[in-house]
């Protein structure tokens, strides 16, 4: 292949921390913990503030999440973060919380990162840069150094932090790592998101802090970016454009702070219908710049911030409902944690290895929206494993009749399995390019 070397992702693996609770059990220690229950003495319990709680609960598309902390249902003598009291006051202090950050961070993305290399049978010599993001704690040197004594990455491997930007920061360091294969001849680029949000857990019965506890929850992830140069061993996600944008006069509609007793969160109702009337217009955008139209995406990577963030951009868009089952699936099974959060989707996109455009998006204070197009690219062994009846199957009904599917192929691979192939292409058109790279490649391109 020829021309300018383009990024693409070459793999994403997660992690999350062993402890379970589920949402139902969430609800039940919010309400207990409300002022004038039998843990929270002062008066009875505000029956509006009771029930605007389950409601937000039982609505908010989440059914389990994890924690680095056993605190959550526990034994009140098995707590990590907060004392043995029954209201679990008085509330650890920001210092506290940020010393378990700093203790329990490293293993969670060292986790993360070995099962991605080892999933793609990289090494870690390998490596050339890390870019690391997170914005529920700080420690220096941190959990990357950490990171980087674990995998182990070489000594000169360049490091970058993406801190404190909130939901939205993957694309921030996915946008550098895009940079740096671009300007950097044979650069590996290992990026990390790791967010333990369950650490700013609040004792508090406003309405933003109830919010936020009933949504945010601990994970990490871990993507490879290189160029495209040589060939891949599995599906990966062709990196498009990046656009960027805020929206004006949302400012105060989220906003994430430092307080005394932890970190703070400022969540207005009004997100999901800021994100909704702007999502139109950004949408089309960097579909444009991809030379590409809404009815051409096959996939839709958001960022599940809640329900109903969901909810306002499939509405906005006019999706139908099977176009965000894997972010509501991430959502159902993890909740929000924050900058790993669209990573875990693009992991599932990647597991099920369809072909098709990629539109991704995640938001963040400012309110900030950031998008990218990527096209996912499906590697040769994985044709070879999914050829004729499979093919037919799983990959076929994902492109559209006058479609053109481009096959790169190896001289020595000519009739293997392009023959396979092109029999099951009734009614698209075939093309296929021999020399150039070591592998097959198919990908697919709307004329």
């Amino acid at each position: 292949m020829s021309g300018a070397v383009r990024s693409r992702i070459l793999g994403v693996a997660t992690a999350v921390p062993g402890h379970e609770f589920g949402q139902a059990e969430a609800a039940e220690l919010a309400v207990s913990l409300l002022p004038g229950s039998s843990r929270a003495p002062g008066g009875a319990i505000d029956p509006r503030i009771e029930a605007m709680l389950r409601r937000v609960y039982s609505r908010s598309g989440i059914e389990k999440r994890r924690s680095v902390l056993p605190d959550f249902g526990s034994a009140p003598g098995a707590r990590l973060l907060f004392p043995p009291s029954a209201d679990f006051r008085p509330e650890p202090s920001t210092a506290r919380r940020n010393a378990l950050y700093a203790a329990s961070s490293p293993g969670l993305a060292l986790e993360a990162a070995t099962r991605l290399l080892s999933g793609l049978g990289a090494e870690a010599r390998g490596i050339t840069h890390l870019v690391t993001a997170s914005c529920t704690g700080f420690s220096a040197p941190g959990w990357d150094y950490e990171l980087m004594k674990g995998l182990p990455l070489r000594p000169a491997t360049a490091r970058f932090n993406i801190g404190f930007m909130g939901c939205f920061a993957a694309f921030p360091a996915l946008r550098l790592a895009d940079h740096i294969v671009r300007s950097e001849a044979g650069a590996r680029v290992l990026v990390v998101d790791l967010e333990l949000c369950s650490l700013h857990y609040a004792i508090d019965a406003s309405d933003e802090a109830l919010v936020a506890n009933a949504l945010f929850a601990d994970g990490a992830a871990a993507a490879l970016v290189a160029g495209d140069e040589g060939p891949a061993s599995g599906p990966t996600l062709g990196i498009g454009p990046f656009v960027s944008r805020v929206i004006a006069g949302t400012a105060d509609e989220m906003a994430w702070t430092i307080g005394e007793t932890g970190f703070s969160m400022r969540l207005s109702s009004g997100v999901a219908r800021s994100l909704g009337k702007e999502a139109p217009s950004l949408v089309d955008e960097v579909l444009a710049a991809g030379g590409l139209s809404r009815d051409q995406v096959r996939h839709w990577a958001v960022h599940p911030g809640g329900r109903a963030i969901l909810d306002a951009f499939e509405s906005a868009l006019g999706l139908g409902q099977e176009s965000l089952l894997h972010p509501r699936a991430v959502l159902r099974d993890h909740g929000n944690m924050s900058s790993p959060t669209v990573l875990f989707v693009l992991e599932r996109l990647l597991r099920e290895a369809l072909p098709g455009p990629v539109f991704a998006s995640a938001f963040g204070p400012g309110l900030l929206l950031e998008p990218y197009l990527a096209a996912a690219v499906i590697a040769a062994d994985l044709i070879r494993r999914t050829a004729s009846a499979d093919f037919q199957e799983q990959w076929l009904p994902n492109i559209a009749t006058g479609e053109t599917i481009v096959v790169i192929a190896h001289a020595d691979a000519r009739n293997e399995p392009v023959t396979e192939l092109a029999g099951s292409l009734t009614g698209r058109k075939a093309v296929v390019a021999h020399g150039g790279c070591a592998d097959l490649l198919l990908i697919s391109a709307q004329t």
